[in-house]
């Protein structure tokens, strides 16, 4: 039977490194490969000693890169390499005192996420001072029924944000509401919307809701998300943002048990939680 590849799809990090010595992602640029495997590889050249490696360094560009990994892989490694970097996330109730990063959070996700569904001069209208004026207006008040979270890669580092609370607009026999789930784009496919998702649901169920819904445009590709999360596709609406006429669907988790850690895919990545 043939030996398959070290750097086979699906594998993550760890278990490459056990069976090809070395293999370090330096951005986007490529990786540096040692060569022969079982050579020590010096990425960074000859040692203050003035002896060279023993492995030759090889850098890949990223189109050769390309064209030389198997499909998938990169995507793999990559997220796992930057775990690895960042380490145990923090998801934690969101103060008065992240409004800023909140805001940059809300208006940079927008601008990656809807070029060429929103206008592009809405998008580059959206003001972080507007919208930390808005974040500080919702954290300040105690009596708001609406629950902002953040999930920080490191400590003050706020990549996502999310917010749930009361269904907004009435609709019968459902009773809870997912308002806003944004994820920086360097950070998306990690795992971070899936723990803030799980957050609020958790938080509505300690509250006494059932249900969840959140609207989300239909060109979104965040609906593909929603939709290998176990949401259902169930109504659909005109909406105008930026002088244009848009369609916005809403997604349907009718029971808020499926959020349970032992129910709902968590991806593998875990996280410390300061929300209890």
């Amino acid at each position: 039977m043939p030996s398959t590849s070290p750097l086979q799809r699906g594998r993550t990090l760890a278990e490459s490194r056990a069976v090809l010595p070395k293999a370090i992602w330096v951005g986007i640029e490529g990786w540096h490969v040692n060569e022969p495997p079982n050579k020590r590889m010096n990425p960074t050249g000859p040692s203050r000693r003035g002896n060279k490696s023993r492995g030759e360094t090889k850098c890949l560009s990223a189109e050769a890169l390309e064209q030389s990994r198997p499909a998938g892989y990169a995507g793999t490694v990559m997220r796992t390499v930057q775990r690895e970097r960042i380490g145990m996330p923090v998801i934690r109730r969101a103060q008065v005192d992240d409004a800023l990063a909140m805001a940059r959070v809300h208006v940079d996700t927008w601008r990656t996420t809807y070029v060429g569904i929103v206008s592009d001069e809405h998008l580059a209208n959206l003001s972080y001072e507007r919208c930390q004026e808005g974040w500080i207006e919702h954290l300040s008040n105690p009596q708001s029924e609406t629950h902002a979270f953040v999930a920080e890669a490191r400590p003050g580092h706020i990549v996502a944000i999310a917010s749930g609370g009361p269904l907004r607009d009435a609709w019968a026999g459902l009773d809870g509401e997912l308002y806003v789930l944004y994820v920086l784009k360097s950070f998306q496919g990690m795992g971070y919307g899936r723990l803030l998702l799980a957050q609020v649901a958790q938080d509505l169920v300690s509250r006494g809701y059932h249900s969840l819904v959140t609207w989300v445009l239909k060109d979104n590709p965040a609906c593909r998300f929603y939709e290998r999360l176990g949401a259902r596709l169930v109504a659909e609406k005109v909406v105008e943002i930026g002088g244009s006429q848009l369609v916005d669907v809403a997604y349907l988790w009718s029971d808020l048990a499926v959020f349970r850690q032992d129910g709902f895919p968590l991806g593998g990545l875990l996280a410390r939680s300061e929300c209890a």
